[in-house]
């Protein structure tokens, strides 16, 4: 596979001078926005005093009027600078070639260094400053949640591309006041909690506020996992494990709607921790001519296996970087888990882990490639989920036109079957 970054700096394309890049975002707001650190090769002094915020005439003349103006003076400095990167990765083969564009980053910059050798940039999604206080205001419950979203980000200043679709578009009490002493970001937080909603900037810095559901598309990891051994951490924390016996037909484990096989499952001897983080089923496990005593004892070993962590499950592949509340699936031991016997002949088969990206860093340079970790979130406990079909079909139907119409939109209707 080769790479090749599209780097583009306040409209200028400077992908020849990439070293490397450092990329962090989330779909979570408890962690830290969208931040990136870029590395250039300052050839020559390209970059030396580029990212002043002003030249010395416009500095001097608002100078002047700060001495020869009574009261305030408006001194503005300048917007800052737009950058986004790309990479074009090219698969060769005997049979042809194929290449495509991951969007990795767009946003702003932040801080600018520049030294003989190289050009520093850290920046972060326009959520990184949203740290000012925002105009209070005070909302009677007949105005949809919606309406303050986007009267926060007017208010703010963003331009660019939303997405508000939230699951819950109601007020609950009479009136909701936002007229604290707090910032953008965190009345953004308030009003996504009221929606039962999250909300974030994705890799082209555009707005989400959006329920927890795979808007963005699907992608199968299987076979650019690195480190595929560690499967514990790849399938993260569960409290219910399933383990089959012989299985003749050929038909994958985890798509029958019924099983005459043999079958053993282990949960915790307690009452509270199921209780606590809800039902969490790991991937069915199938194991060739074996009988009900060692599916038993499988199933109980690898219930105290995923019990040791109690976050997401944690991935790093390879030329890939899905985006963020897009779908994917992938495999431990990138499907061929190790031989049950020395000799090899029977070997076991496990179901694939699904979910959502909820957090993805990405890390390009010449040393270690274009490797992703991503945070994949199989249970939203931070988000009430559905208690019926009705309420599903409820949101789709509310949003129906804006889904539509937007492009951004991959998978319009996820689990809906229209007849």
């Amino acid at each position: 596979m080769h790479i090749t970054p599209i780097l583009i700096l306040d409209g200028q394309d400077v992908s020849r001078y990439f070293v490397s890049c450092h990329s962090e975002q989330t779909g979570n707001s408890s962690k830290d926005p969208g931040k990136y650190d870029l590395v250039l090769a300052n050839v020559g002094g390209r970059f030396t005093g580029a990212f002043a915020p002003k030249n010395v005439q416009e500095l001097n003349e608002e100078e002047m009027d700060l001495l020869n103006t009574e009261g305030p003076v408006n001194f503005r400095t300048a917007p800052k600078k737009k950058v986004s990167l790309k990479i074009r990765t090219t698969k060769q083969g005997c049979e042809g070639s194929s290449s495509r564009e991951i969007q990795i980053f767009s946003g702003e910059i932040q801080k600018a260094e520049a030294d003989e050798l190289y050009l520093k940039i850290e920046g972060s999604c326009t959520e990184g400053g949203m740290t000012s206080r925002i105009n209070p205001r005070i909302y009677p419950k007949e105005i949809p949640i919606s309406t303050a979203v986007n009267d926060l980000l007017d208010d703010f200043g963003y331009t660019g591309a939303r997405h508000v679709l939230p699951y819950n578009d109601e007020f609950v009490d009479v009136n909701t006041e936002l007229d604290r002493a707090i910032d953008f970001d965190t009345a953004m937080y308030y009003l996504s909690c009221l929606a039962q909603s999250i909300y974030f900037f994705d890799e082209n810095d555009e707005f989400w506020f959006v329920p927890a559901t795979d808007f963005r598309g699907f992608s199968n990891l299987t076979g650019n996992v690195l480190r595929g051994s560690n499967a514990t951490n790849m399938v993260g924390y569960c409290n219910h494990v399933d383990v089959f016996g012989t299985l003749n037909d050929g038909e994958q484990v985890h798509e029958r709607k019924t099983h005459n096989l043999i079958h053993a499952w282990a949960e915790p001897d307690n009452d509270w921790e199921i209780q606590s983080y809800g039902l969490l089923k790991a991937p069915p496990v199938v194991l060739p001519n074996a009988d009900m005593k060692k599916c038993q004892e499988v199933a109980d070993k690898l219930l105290e296996w995923y019990r040791q962590y109690k976050d997401v499950p944690t991935v790093k592949v390879a030329g890939k970087a899905p985006g963020l509340l897009s779908k994917v699936a992938y495999r431990p031991w990138n499907g061929s888990i190790p031989p049950i016997k020395c000799d090899g002949v029977e070997e076991a088969e496990m179901a694939p882990i699904m979910g959502l990206v909820t957090r993805r860093i990405v890390d390009i340079s010449a040393d270690g490639g274009f490797v992703s970790s991503l945070d994949v979130t199989t249970n939203f406990l931070g988000v009430n989920k559905p208690e019926a079909d009705q309420d599903v079909m409820n949101f789709y139907s509310r949003w129906q036109e804006a889904i539509n119409l937007d492009p951004a939109i991959v998978n319009k209707y996820p689990g809906v079957l229209f007849v």
